[in-house]
């Protein structure tokens, strides 16, 4: 019987300390983690159309992929020159990190999840061990 109670002793022990270690890993890099890292490279912008389930951008109350795709936005260059904007020359960068965070937090939540487990096993094996 010690023996068994030994082996749950140890099995938590080792499941606290292994889960506990990646569940502090995890809510460090959500709350203390870079997050501004996780834009959309600029070699992989995208297109106004691809991103509009994330972003929409207005000018003067006018959403700007309507007003590029009319003609109605112009650039000037340094030499005072202006030219027309049309959709297809603009590109978005995303910012990614909302959804990087949740899945930081999910992974959490499992590994607080395993590291409660453990440590219930070793509590029961302790307890089990003074009877």
């Amino acid at each position: 019987m010690k023996e068994k109670v030994r082996g749950v002793v140890i099995a938590g022990l080792i499941m606290s300390c292994v889960f506990a270690s990646f569940l502090i890993g995890n809510l460090f890099s959500a709350y203390k983690g870079k997050t501004d890292i996780w834009w959309t490279p600029k070699t992989m912008m995208l297109s106004l159309e691809r991103a509009k389930e994330r972003v929409e951008v207005y000018v003067g109350g006018t959403l700007l992929s309507e007003q590029a795709r009319k003609g109605m936005v112009t650039v000037s260059d340094e030499s005072g020159g202006q030219y027309t904007v049309y959709e297809k020359n603009i590109g978005v960068r995303v910012n990614n990190w909302d959804g990087q965070k949740a899945a930081l937090l999910e992974r959490a939540l499992l590994n607080a999840f395993g590291a409660g487990a453990g440590l219930s096993l070793l509590l029961v094996g302790l307890f089990l061990r003074k009877i």
